[in-house]
Parts: structure tokens; sequence; C-alpha cells
């Protein structure tokens, strides 16, 4: 499976359950920039991306190979009289857990084992207080044991 391959898949399991979560109107895809005009995040944005691939000896026969998946949701915070919604900045933190512990729960995709991710920051508030948006950044590390023919 390609990384692009393994993305797609992360999007369609966020998309095939975005219905129960805390932001259900959401919008998930795979995505190789995750670049939105200001008018496109009156719903939020889930862009999937892979980003890294990395490979090391396991044994004489076998290499494990890393896939790094980024998340990265985008969202435009209303602002009622001109002051952000702190009930809105809760629900994307939820929002944005939702996803990291919808994907660990997948496990496995295809030959991918999820073994890791973070999210820096859960929200960023530099954004939030420039451009009124919400944004954060999951990153979710997958591992492959893989048979390598020597040449």
């Amino acid at each position: 499976m390609k990384p692009t391959e393994l993305a797609a898949a992360v999007a369609e399991i966020l998309r095939d359950a975005v219905a129960s979560a805390p932001i259900p109107e959401s919008d998930v895809e795979q995505r190789h920039m995750p670049i939105y005009d200001l008018s496109e995040l009156a719903i939020c944005r889930v862009p999937v991306l892979p980003t890294d691939r990395n490979a090391s000896a396991a044994s004489r026969g076998h290499s494990n190979r890393e896939h790094v998946i980024r998340i990265a949701p985008q969202w435009k915070a209303t602002l009622p009289g001109g002051v952000i919604d702190d009930d809105q900045v809760e629900k994307f933190i939820d929002f944005v857990i939702w996803i990291d512990e919808t994907i660990e729960a997948a496990a496995k995709i295809g030959p991918h084992t999820w073994i890791s991710s973070s999210i820096e920051p859960l929200y960023d508030l530099e954004q939030l207080r420039e451009q009124a948006m919400l944004t954060s950044l999951i990153t979710i590390n997958f591992k492959t044991l893989s048979h390598v023919t020597r040449r």
C-alpha cells in the first residue's frame, strides 16, 4: 500500500464514522495541500496527508517500514459579539481527540499497524487570535513488517 493509499484509507475510516463525531458536518478528504480559503472553512475541513516514510532492517529478509500520516483539521471560529466562543473551541478540541481515538481504535489498516500518535497543538492559539481559525495537527505513525528481496 502506497503512502497516498494509506492516507486515503485513514480518510475513509473518518468519513464513515464522522456522523457520530463532535462536529458531524465535517468534510474529510485525502489531500496533499491542506490550504483552504477562509470562506471554505464555514464547515470543518479535515485534510489527511501522507508525509513521511522510513525504513530500517528488522532481519536479513525483513524490514520495518514506518509511515506517517498527518491530519490537519481547520475550522473558522464564530465570533458572536466579536468574542471567541469557548463552547466552539471545546467542541473542536473534542473533535480532534475523537479523530485520534478513532484511528487508534482501527489499529490495523491493511498491512499497517497503528503504533503511536500525537496532537500538537490541540488548537493553535495564535491562529485563533489572529484569524479566528481553529487548527490542529495530529500525527499518526503506522508500522509495517515487509519482506525484502536482496539483490
